[in-house]
């Protein structure tokens, strides 16, 4: 928790390395725009509570963070967010309808949870998406909310999900996953741009581990 120490830190990865035990609480270093704690050996449990002091946060990863529980509320509380990977969790329940709230959201990676349910109607306010994987979940209905008004949705390249079946709809999905496997779309989406100082430390663009280049205006 030494890291609590720099509270003008506006960007931190340490992810892929071998942390363990409890997740830090990083509450106080609220100046944080980048935040990456993914792939290290946390201990599994629920959501931190500390996020909603983050406000500042443009993008999350708690990627493969043994995360647990249903879909965070605290999300709610970082509507500057653009870049949210929350994929190879233990996540349950179905995605909230305060989602909508979200509305700067360009990438949304929930792959590999545990969710269940229908899509909720408020996904329709995310039309700045870019990047959507929801495949390795068990949601049911459609993704009409998305695919009705694909003008709206102009930007979203890569929309992945389980639709194979009969399970879910979604006509308007780049790749339809069978329920349950594990092959499909099994790339390791990783944003691996870092923010440098030429633009401020701000991200330019995106580029995903064996995945598609994403462009950020």
């Amino acid at each position: 928790e030494d890291f609590i120490k720099f509270k003008a830190l506006r960007h931190l990865d340490i992810s892929h390395n071998r942390f363990g035990g409890e997740m830090p609480n990083l509450g106080t270093m609220n100046r944080l725009e980048y935040l990456f704690l993914g792939g290290n050996g946390f201990a599994s449990g629920p959501f931190p509570t500390w996020i909603t002091e983050l406000t500042n946060l443009r993008e999350l990863s708690l990627k493969g963070s043994s995360v647990t529980g249903e879909f965070p509320a605290a999300i709610n509380y970082l509507s500057n967010l653009e870049f949210l990977d929350l994929h190879f969790n233990k996540i349950e329940g179905s995605i909230p309808s305060f989602i909508g709230f979200l509305s700067g959201l360009k990438h949304l990676l929930l792959k590999n949870n545990q969710m269940t349910g229908q899509l909720p109607t408020e996904l329709d306010h995310l039309t700045n998406l870019e990047v959507l994987l929801l495949e390795q979940n068990n949601f049911s209905g459609d993704a009409n909310m998305i695919c009705s008004q694909k003008e709206s949705f102009d930007a979203l390249t890569m929309f992945v999900s389980d639709c194979a079946g009969e399970k879910l709809n979604c006509p308007c999905c780049s790749i339809c996953c069978e329920e349950g496997d594990k092959t499909c779309n099994a790339f390791d989406w990783e944003g691996n741009l870092d923010p440098i100082w030429e633009y401020g430390f701000k991200r330019e663009r995106y580029s995903y581990e064996q995945g598609p280049k994403m462009w950020v205006p």
